[in-house]
């Protein structure tokens, strides 16, 4: 369960913490997390239940998962069809697969997540806030595991900005920051050919644990603080011994793409405080494929902004490299509209880059 929470957040972040950002939001309404399985999935009974339903802010958020595991599972993919809205700028639908694989896996039996209490958001971000959709979780051969059902919506107005569509791929700036005196000592985490791999040896068996997130996210010009404490309890518990997962090649894409910046740190504790593992997170989501997108380079008028007038922007590398333009110009130049390549000349004729509804 732990190599669970880890593996997710790193295939999709972005949209994880989008799904966060809208929990801590009012205006909600009906069920908001339900599940949407059928007779022949693996995990039988099942129950999500988030309380308060519908989420208010400023109270705490519980998120609760249980039922029964007809087989042991030791690797899935969850197949992603999201609606989002959120930070007043992004409009966005998200498809595709991550595959996840786990040693060891989750045994046959009894099954229970519960995540909080824990305030996700003290500040609930700008703009209309809305998670609609399914996540439908399938067995290493197909079969159905569970599925849930996200319906989550605020009242506030939104934009949409209309860019290149983006494949969600595992952030490349995450490393351990962990300790000697871990109860992962050697954790590592790798990433080569869109495969993440984290491993491990855990020397005491853990049922539950708490995550320390200091993190912000960036999006175009907008940067929201995500910092909570989030205790987490599951069973069946992780034993003592080597702990393995690795995910991916993720088939996740966001139409239309949105580059954001991650930046912080995740510490996960055992229920005395001591330190489990550490993450540090520096890493943009998004960068490389909203660069190479068929959509053609910035229009003229953008491209003398960004590469003809003062230091050109390298949207290819993030907002603090050597030689970088200064970060609002990196906003303008690479998060909205199409990003400008500086290598190659600009787009000419009648493009648009945003489109406001």
């Amino acid at each position: 369960a732990t190599s669970n929470i880890h593996a997710v957040r790193y295939r999709a972040m972005l949209v994880l913490r989008f799904v966060v950002l809208a929990l801590a939001s009012c205006g909600a309404s009906g069920q908001s997390v339900k599940s949407c399985g059928g007779p022949t999935d693996h995990l039988k009974n099942p129950t999500i239940k988030v309380t308060p339903d519908p989420p208010v802010k400023g109270s705490p958020l519980t998120i609760e998962v249980s039922g029964t595991l007809d087989e042991a599972l030791t690797s899935v993919t969850s197949n992603i069809d999201l609606q989002i809205q959120a930070l007043g700028i992004v409009h966005a639908s998200v498809e595709g697969g991550a595959p996840l694989s786990l040693s060891p896996g989750a045994p046959a039996g009894p099954f229970s997540l519960k995540v909080g209490p824990f305030n996700p958001s003290s500040k609930p971000p700008p703009g209309k806030v809305v998670v609609k959709g399914q996540i439908h979780v399938v067995s290493g051969n197909g079969e159905p595991v569970m599925c849930i059902d996200v319906d989550l919506d605020t009242q506030d107005e939104a934009s949409q900005i209309a860019v290149a569509p983006a494949q969600v791929d595992a952030p490349t700036g995450i490393t351990s920051c962990g300790k000697s005196t871990d109860h992962v000592p050697d954790f590592k985490v790798q990433a080569s050919g869109g495969v993440t791999t984290m491993t491990g040896t855990l020397d005491e068996a853990i049922t539950q644990l708490s995550l320390d997130i200091d993190t912000s996210i960036k999006v175009a010009f907008i940067s929201v603080p995500l910092k909570a404490t989030i205790p987490v309890a599951f069973t069946p518990g992780i034993a003592k011994g080597p702990i393995k997962a690795t995910v991916g090649p993720s088939t996740v894409v966001m139409k239309p793409g949105l580059k954001a910046e991650l930046k912080g740190s995740v510490k996960v504790n055992d229920p005395k405080a001591d330190e489990v593992m550490c993450l540090n997170v520096d890493t943009v989501v998004g960068e490389e494929r909203l660069a190479e997108q068929p959509l053609g380079n910035c229009k003229k008028a953008s491209y003398v902004f960004c590469c003809e007038a003062g230091v050109p922007c390298d949207c290819t590398k993030g907002t603090t490299s050597p030689g970088q333009c200064k970060s609002e110009s990196y906003a303008f130049c690479c998060s909205i509209g199409t990003p400008c390549d500086c290598s190659v000349p600009p787009m000419l004729g009648n493009a648009t880059d945003i489109l406001v509804v």
